[in-house]
This record gives structure tokens, C-alpha cells and sequence, in this order.
């Protein structure tokens, strides 16, 4: 039964996740840059190749098309957390990100799955896809809950 909620979930946060895809600027127009956010930084244990770099400061913002985003749970003690996301980035010049704030005080774990590219940067407008895997880590005693993007993930206990 557990399953077939996770499942359920998952198809409604991707159907929710493919209505709000934003449409790019046509070529000679600026495009709508998403406000800067400050991301804290992940727990110390996690290792994340696609984490925040300084230089991504120099270059513009945009989404990613997500088609599966799954949570996995390592047989450890304390239990390792695994995202597996795959999809498509906008072009082969976008570079993924995954940025992973530490729990808040109930909890919440918030994942910001994004790229960034070079504005004015010339490159064939096809979609590449991805698949990743980011650890994590381990977490303290507790419960928490996983939300990617804004959208309810999953729970898990440690």
C-alpha cells in the first residue's frame, strides 16, 4: 500500500512539475532571471558532485525537466538517503546543480535541482539528458521530509 501512495505521489508531482515549466526567451530577448537565494550548505557527510560552485555566480539560472526523482534508503546505520533524479536540461551547455539545505527545526529538507549556463554563449537547442545520484548523507535521530523543488518528495527516518 506504501508503494502504490509513493507512486501516486510521484505522478502527481510530475504532472504538477510539467505545468509549470517556464518557456525560454526568443533569441535577441533578455530573459526573466529567477531571484538569487542564498543555499546553506549541505550536511558535511554528503557528497554531492553537482553542488553549487562559486563560479555559477557569473552565469544565469534555469530549470530543469525532471522526469523521475526517487529517494532510496542505503542498509546502513545510521540509513544513507540516495536522490536519483533523471531527466533533461535545456541544452547541452546547461550544467546541472543540485543544491541540498540542512533540515530545518520540523525537519524539512529542501533540494533545489536547477542549471546554469553562459548567457549569449552559442549552442544547439536540443534537450540533453541526465541521470544522477547524490548522496545525502546521514542525518541525526529523526524524521524527515524531502521536498524537490518546492513539490513533497518523500519521508525518512533516521
Amino acid at each position: 500500500m506504501k508503494k502504490i501512495f509513493s507512486l501516486l505521489a510521484l505522478v502527481v508531482w510530475v504532472l504538477s512539475a510539467c505545468q509549470s515549466v517556464r518557456p525560454t526567451a526568443p533569441p535577441g530577448e533578455t530573459p526573466i532571471e529567477a531571484a538569487p537565494t542564498s543555499q546553506p550548505a549541505p550536511p558535511a557527510n554528503s557528497q554531492n558532485p553537482y553542488a553549487p560552485q562559486d563560479a555559477d555566480i557569473s552565469l544565469d539560472r534555469a530549470d530543469v525537466f525532471l522526469n523521475t526523482v526517487d529517494l532510496l534508503s542505503r542498509e546502513t546505520y545510521p540509513p544513507q538517503i540516495v536522490l536519483v533524479i533523471s531527466g533533461a536540461l535545456p541544452t547541452p551547455c546547461h550544467q546541472l546543480r543540485v543544491s541540498i539545505a540542512p533540515p530545518d527545526a520540523e525537519g524539512r529538507i529542501d533540494i533545489q535541482v536547477y542549471s546554469v549556463y553562459k548567457s549569449g554563449q552559442i549552442c544547439t537547442q536540443v534537450l540533453k539528458e541526465f541521470s544522477a545520484s547524490v548522496e545525502l548523507g546521514a542525518y541525526p535521530s529523526g524524521h524527515y521530509h524531502i521536498y524537490v523543488n518546492g513539490q513533497y518528495l518523500g519521508d525518512f527516518s533516521s
